[in-house]
Formats: structure tokens, C-alpha cells, sequence
């Protein structure tokens, strides 16, 4: 049984599906999933996008579904007895299944646990209550892990494989109706629509910005799939319009990356095929972003003034 949240948790669902039924063409995977994760053959009981929240107001409307979808998989642990729980971070959802799972004396394994080392470390304690085995994906999260009393594997980073570049440079650029003889700049502005919504605006009020000072400079955004249309409506109609990385071609200007069926792939795709630089929210994709050893801009908003410092708020 597995269970994972988000675009980036269904992508690392998806890859990590492959990998088991490649070593065992017979492995049932099955539970909370995507469209990715549907892709590389588990079979989807409940489809994340249904449960996926961004701030305090969607979470709250989603509550009875969450928890009527946890207790729906404790009774099908019960009944079926996998052979473990893979639980994929989405730690709202994923703590409570896992700990109703491990009382049932089935394996849990927690692969891509939330980041304890940026903020609410006191999650350790829960994690080490839930959790047979954590698989880590930087190193420096091993010892914290082991130092906390919890059993730790260090996997590595799965977008450091997934992300790679769909065309070279120029094939790239052409392909969107951009020229590979002038910069070019990838807007990630996320797949969640609170972030886009946040977030997107100021990306393209920038770009303006820079445009006016860089005429030839060319930006290309990328767009979750799970998104509506409206959200991106300021790239589209901005004078000299991004070009719109998607999953399916539309009419006018909007491109087509041909790309798979996640942001993160979009997006990781466009940064590889040769982007000068990209602007990311700082999420899922900022890791392999830095990896291709680009600058790479996190636009950091809030509603008060906030000086960062070492990445420490003061």
C-alpha cells in the first residue's frame, strides 16, 4: 500500500513503481495516488487531487474527506494485510494513516519525510512513533534521523534522475517560438493554486521589469496540469507574453513542452534544456534547479516586512 500527496509526492510515486515492479513484475502497488503513479502501473484507490490543500481555509473543507479516506485504507490494511505502507511526505494526511497501519502490525516506511530540519522539529517524535524506516533523499537528514533514534536510509534525490532535459538548447527554445541567441528565463511559480495565485503575479510583474530593461530577454512559464487556466491569464495577456510551458497545445501563443504529465517534470525539463535561469518557488524543483548549477531566483513573499538572514527570520 502507498500513499502520497501533491504532483511532486505523485512523481515519486510513479518512478518508485517502476522500480519495485521491475524487480518484481508481480507487486500489487496500490492506495493514494495520481496520474503519475497510475502511469507506472499502481493501481489508484483515491486520487490525491482531491485531498491536496493550501492554507487554513481549503484544509478545513477537506477534513471529513481526509479522514473518511483514512479510515477507508486502515479497514483495507485490515482486511488485504500489504506487505508495508510506503507513505510519501503529505504528513497532514500521511501521519495519521501511518500511525492507524502500524498498529496493525504492518511495516511503515516513510520515504521523502517532511524537511524537520527547516521547521517544526518536533515532528522527529511523531515520525519515530510511526515509522520502521525512514529513507532520506539529502544526506545531511541521516544523522539527524539516527540521532533521534530513528532507523535511516539515505536513498538520494530522486528529480536528480527524472530531471532530464527533454531536446537541447536550441531545439528547445525553437520549439517554443523563442530564440536560443537571446536569455531565457524559467518562471516555476509551483502547482499549488494558492502559491500560483500568490506568487505568479509579482513573477510577471518582474519579468515586465526586466524586459524594459532587456528587451531581448524571452521567459518561459511552466503550469501544473492540475491547474485551471484562469490562474495563468496574467502571463497570457502581459504585454509581450511569456511563452506558457503546458501539457496539452492551445491556441495563440501558449507552447506545448510535450513534456510528462507533472510540474516538476515540465519544469525541470525547461531548466535543463537550456534556460539561463529560473525563478522557483521554493519547492519540490529547487533542488534539481541548482543542480544544473544555474543562478536560480526563490521569490520569497509576505504580508509583513521579514529580513532574511542565513535563512533565519529576524
Amino acid at each position: 500500500m502507498l500513499s502520497c500527496g501533491e504532483p511532486s509526492g505523485d512523481l515519486y510515486a510513479g518512478a518508485l513503481t517502476r522500480e519495485l515492479r521491475a524487480l518484481d513484475p508481480g507487486a500489487r502497488v496500490s492506495g493514494l495516488g495520481g496520474p503519475a503513479f497510475a502511469a507506472a502501473g499502481g493501481v489508484v484507490l483515491e486520487d490525491y487531487r482531491g485531498l491536496a490543500v493550501t492554507g487554513l481555509t481549503e484544509a478545513i473543507a477537506k477534513v471529513p474527506r481526509s479522514y473518511a479516506t483514512i479510515r477507508r485504507f486502515a479497514r483495507l490494511a485490515r482486511a488485504e494485510r500489504p506487505d508495508a505502507l510506503i507513505v510519501i511526505d503529505f504528513p497532514d494526511f500521511n501521519f495519521p494513516l501511518a500511525r492507524r497501519v502500524k498498529r496493525l502490525g504492518i511495516p511503515v516506511v516513510y520515504y521523502i519525510s517532511p524537511q524537520i530540519w527547516a521547521w517544526r522539529a518536533g515532528r522527529l517524535k511523531t515520525i519515530r512513533e510511526i515509522a520502521d524506516r525512514v529513507l532520506v533523499i539529502f544526506p545531511f537528514e541521516e544523522p539527524i534521523y539516527r540521532d533521534g533514534g530513528v532507523p535511516v536510509e539515505f536513498v538520494g534525490h530522486p528529480l536528480i534522475d527524472l530531471a532530464t532535459p527533454s531536446a537541447p538548447r536550441e531545439p528547445f527554445l525553437r520549439a517554443h517560438g523563442l530564440s536560443p541567441d537571446a536569455p531565457a528565463v524559467a518562471i516555476l511559480p509551483g502547482s499549488r493554486p494558492n502559491e500560483v495565485r500568490r506568487i505568479l503575479p509579482d513573477l510577471i510583474g518582474a519579468a515586465e521589469l526586466i524586459r524594459g530593461r532587456v528587451p531581448a530577454a524571452q521567459f518561459v512559464v511552466a503550469r501544473a496540469p492540475n491547474l485551471d487556466d484562469h490562474l495563468f491569464d496574467g502571463a497570457r495577456c502581459a504585454p509581450g507574453p511569456p511563452s506558457l510551458a503546458r501539457t496539452r497545445a492551445r491556441p495563440s501563443r501558449i507552447r506545448d513542452t510535450r513534456a510528462e504529465s507533472v510540474s516538476m517534470e515540465i519544469a525541470s525539463r525547461a531548466t535543463a534544456s537550456g534556460v539561463n535561469s529560473p525563478w522557483t518557488s521554493p519547492g519540490t524543483i529547487f533542488s534539481p534547479a541548482m543542480s544544473f548549477t544555474m543562478p536560480t531566483v526563490p521569490p520569497l513573499t509576505s504580508r509583513r516586512p521579514i529580513r532574511y538572514v542565513s535563512g533565519e527570520s529576524r
